[in-house]
C-alpha cells in the first residue's frame, strides 16, 4: 500500500504581507488571516485580510482590536470569528485571556 499520491499544487495570489503566528479561519468560502508577526522584524500586527479562492484575490478587513499574535480562532454561525488568547503588543508581548469577535458580514471587530 502506497501512501503517496499525485497532488496538484498551484501558486495563487500572494498574501498582502508576510506574517506568521496569526489566526486563520474559513467563513463563507473565504480564508481570513488575523494578527501575527510580520517579517522580518517580528512586528506584531492587528491586520486582517481575507482571501477569496474563487476570485484569487485578497482584501483588507477591519483590524483586530489590538496588535496580537499566537492567537486561536474559531468560527460560529458561519459568520463570526472568535479570537482567543495569544500575546498582545510587540514581541514578546504579554499573554492575554481576552476574547475578541470579528463579524465577517459587518466587517467589524469587537472586544
Amino acid at each position: 500500500m502506497s501512501l503517496s499520491r499525485d497532488v496538484d499544487f498551484r501558486t495563487l495570489s500572494a498574501a498582502p504581507v508576510a506574517r506568521f503566528e496569526s489566526a486563520v479561519a474559513t467563513v463563507g468560502g473565504q480564508m481570513y488571516v488575523i494578527g501575527g508577526h510580520m517579517e522580518p522584524d517580528l512586528v506584531a500586527t492587528d491586520a486582517c485580510h481575507a482571501f477569496s479562492p474563487s476570485q484569487n484575490t485578497w482584501r483588507e478587513c477591519a483590524p483586530a482590536p489590538k496588535e496580537i499574535s499566537h492567537l486561536t480562532a474559531s468560527v460560529s454561525d458561519d459568520r463570526f470569528i472568535w479570537l482567543v488568547g495569544g500575546y498582545v503588543g510587540q514581541h514578546p508581548g504579554v499573554g492575554t485571556e481576552a476574547t475578541f469577535r470579528y463579524d465577517t458580514v459587518d466587517d467589524l471587530s469587537l472586544i
